[in-house]
């Protein structure tokens, strides 16, 4: 046998020996076992409930064995929709309560967490009518306030319930609103927050339907994905300077809002932040802002008025697909790159200007736009699909005589140089099509070297 065979013989082997010992060091899992109305698992000597009969009816105690093993966990989902429980008592021995463990579940209306659980997934009480809350005064990992579920210190909101109508006021000192906190609180109409809290966590608010205000404090640096998705009838919202971060579809579908100042020192908006906000007539994007990230703005059907930061660098996919009563658009100098269908069926747009650092425009960016007419490029002829104007049979293609690459057609569209003044009709557009009043208009940059 050759060394290398050898070697490699001998490198096989020891693996072959690793995956039987990493094998055997698995700790034992048993089947589904099931005892009455309880599907349950056992690994290690402990049991973990995966599954409960929706069959039952009334009130539920949860044992704190099962086949002699005791009960340290509750699954994920495994009281779904188990809307015959009137009442519900947790067992001493229980440690974790996963994801959905109770979701859409039962008539009870108050949950005590007992002395031993240290971890509650997110979204284990969602779709319930729970009012009040209460912890074990002996758990080192829980408290309540007024029926609130916040960890030990009270720093971090993790549980409101469910079923709470009218206002609340997140008490001082509040650092953390968990993920899901407030999720699916249908009867919440207002919120408001200390200066003490730092993030809004993701899904926070997801789809509170009646929520119609909700006031941030001063220190709130990131609001996570899905934070306020399905709010529909907030109407309005201002973000402190302090927010920096936007997360995915964190106001999408939130069907009323029409006004939203966004913050001075803002510079994440992550993808379908504001999707189907069908009433929002207007934005102004701070030049702290380089990205605006796929389907940022997609479906804003109202949207009227748009001033984009000098400090973008790239529109991403659909950024704003389908925004129909958007009239005109200026894109500033530093963007260098305009994606797929950014502007795709924008119908009520007639008139943008590119700035001259565009170098790429992709497949269908300004396809379906109707009524586009002029477009007017002051830079050099970016490299382009030739489907960006697909379905916009009017657009002129208008660019400066100093600049290179261009011809008498460009992406099938046919070109025309042009003298106008760029100041006269910067300001022509910005003041007939994006932002009438004073402040927005001030704080939109001056997106060109004029």
């Amino acid at each position: 046998m050759s060394f290398a065979s050898f070697t490699w013989f001998r490198a096989n082997r020891v693996l072959s020996i690793i995956t039987m010992l990493a094998f055997f060091s698995l700790p034992f899992s048993a089947d589904a076992l099931t005892e009455g109305y309880y599907t349950y698992e056992v690994v290690d000597g402990q049991a973990t409930i995966t599954d409960f009969s929706t069959s039952f009816s009334g009130t539920l105690q949860i044992p704190s064995t099962l086949g002699g093993y005791p009960v340290i966990s509750i699954g994920n989902y495994a009281f779904k929709q188990c809307s015959g429980i009137s009442a519900l008592t947790l067992p001493e021995s229980l440690t974790s309560i996963g994801y959905g463990a109770f979701q859409e579940s039962g008539s009870f209306t108050y949950v005590n967490i007992p002395s031993q659980v240290i971890s509650i997934a997110a979204g284990a009480f969602d779709y319930t009518v729970i009012e009040s809350f209460s912890v074990d005064a002996a758990n080192p990992n829980f408290s309540s306030n007024q029926g609130v579920l916040f960890n030990k210190d009270q720093t971090t909101l993790k549980v409101f319930p469910r079923a709470r109508s009218g206002s609340y006021t997140i008490p001082a000192g509040v650092t953390n609103v968990a993920d899901y906190a407030f999720a699916t609180c249908f009867s919440l109409t207002s919120v408001v927050f200390p200066d003490s809290v730092v993030r809004v966590g993701n899904s926070a608010f997801y789809w509170n339907t009646s929520l119609t205000g909700i006031s941030l404090g001063q220190s709130v640096s990131t609001i996570g994905s899905s934070a306020l998705i399905g709010c529909q009838k907030l109407t309005s919202i201002d973000l402190p300077p302090s927010v920096t971060a936007i997360g995915w579809q964190a106001f999408a579908s939130c069907t009323r809002l029409s006004n939203c100042t966004l913050s001075t020192n803002l510079t994440t908006i992550d993808s379908s932040a504001f999707s189907g906000c069908i009433a929002l007539s207007g934005i102004s994007i701070p030049s702290s802002v380089g990205k605006i990230s796929q389907h940022t703005f997609d479906g804003c059907t109202n949207l009227s008025r748009l001033a984009l930061g000098a400090g973008i660098t790239n529109i991403e996919l659909y950024a704003f697909n389908g925004c129909s009563r958007l009239a005109g658009v200026i894109l500033p100098d530093r963007l260098t790159s305009i994606n797929g269908s950014v502007f795709s069926s924008c119908t009520g747009l007639t008139n943008i200007i590119v700035g001259a650092g565009v170098t790429n425009i992709a497949s269908s960016a300004f396809a379906y736009c109707s009524n586009l007419a002029d477009i007017y490029f002051l830079g050099d002829a970016p490299v382009a699909s030739s489907t960006i104007f697909s379905s916009a049979p009017k657009v002129i293609v208008h660019y400066l005589a100093v600049k290179s690459g261009w011809g008498p057609l460009y992406c099938g569209r046919p070109t025309m140089t042009w003298e106008v003044p760029i100041k006269r009709l910067y300001f022509y557009i910005m003041l007939s099509s994006y932002a009438p009043d004073t402040d927005s208009a001030s704080r939109r940059m001056v997106p060109f070297s004029l």
